[in-house]
């Protein structure tokens, strides 16, 4: 809590969101799974710790690694509604980027796409099937971080993008 607290310049029980992840372990986690020049995907981003973690590794070792965060917009934490990617995972990432109270942004970029749920049902009623066809949108935006555009195919599978050139792939496995 007392991180999060400290990007927004807010007390510890005004953070909110309930289960904020520690940076220095999703650090840790990626720095022994990953290269310096890996895309790191966060289905559950919640509060942004992954983008954090993933723009303060790059600022420590030169790294260029790259992150899609995914969250729903919508929480509620003790009984107050939130919309916790416009309100606290996108800020967090920005004021990460350009600095907040006194300390030093960390540099980097972000692009902000919003979409709707995809599937017969809202999130919270969501089928494996719902589930299912979210994870073969989310394929577009893998894609889009990769500039690699083009679909050339796909089943229910996987799916296979190329640049402009066809000199870069991105393919996506279900």
């Amino acid at each position: 809590f007392y991180e999060v607290a400290e990007i927004f310049g807010i007390q510890e029980d005004e953070v909110p969101f309930d289960t904020p992840k520690p940076t220095k372990l999703v650090k840790e986690i990626i720095r022994a799974s990953a290269s310096k020049h890996s895309l790191v995907l966060d289905f559950f981003a919640g509060s942004g710790t992954t983008g954090h973690a993933v723009i303060d590794l790059n600022h420590e070792d030169k790294g260029t690694r790259q992150f899609i965060l995914v969250t729903n917009n919508d929480e509620v934490v003790n009984g107050n509604s939130y919309k916790i990617m416009a309100d606290v995972c996108y800020p967090r990432i920005k004021k990460t980027i350009k600095g907040y109270n006194g300390n030093k942004g960390l540099g980097n970029s972000i692009k902000y796409y919003k979409t709707d749920f995809i599937g017969k049902n809202n999130i919270l009623n969501a089928t494996d099937q719902d589930k299912i066809e979210l994870a073969h949108n989310a394929g577009e935006l893998l894609a889009i971080a990769e500039n690699t555009l083009e679909l050339i195919k796909q089943d229910k599978f996987y799916q296979l993008f190329e640049n402009s050139n066809k000199e870069k792939y991105t393919a996506v496995y279900f």
